[in-house]
């Protein structure tokens, strides 16, 4: 039972190694607390390894199974949306998302989806008074 390894557990390296001298568990309702005692064996000097016991205590959580995801309903669009919609002209473009240009050879306006640009608005000019 020692030997078992978990997330946990420090993985060796070229100069570190570990071994796990023994293991306790504790149960829980929301997680389980484990106990390890560790050696940790330094190699990183040829000449000399140092060696350290030490005790470890951390805590490895349960997974709670999710209840199902509840499945949003979309609002249906009211007439005047769906109305708006179609009548809202919109500009055309390529494939990479760039706008496309309207091509003054053809009788058609390649520059709106469907063909047609919208209304030009009114602008109004404001009349100065005469002072």
């Amino acid at each position: 039972m020692a030997k078992r390894r978990t997330k946990k557990d420090p993985k060796d390296t070229s100069y570190l190694k570990w071994e796990i001298l023994g293991r306790t568990i504790v149960k829980h309702t929301e997680y389980d607390e484990h106990i390890v005692t560790q050696k940790k064996i330094c190699v990183g000097n040829p000449a000399e390894t140092f060696e350290t016991v030490e005790t470890v205590c951390y805590r490895i959580e349960k997974t709670v199974e999710k209840p199902p995801a509840v499945k949003k309903i979309a609002k249906k669009k009211s007439v005047v949306q769906k109305v708006k919609e179609a009548v809202t002209p919109k500009r055309a473009r390529n494939k990479k998302g760039q706008l496309v240009a309207d091509d003054p050879n053809t009788p058609e306006n390649e520059a709106w989806e469907g063909g047609v640009a919208p209304p030009k608005k009114k602008t109004t000019t404001k009349k100065r008074k005469k002072s």
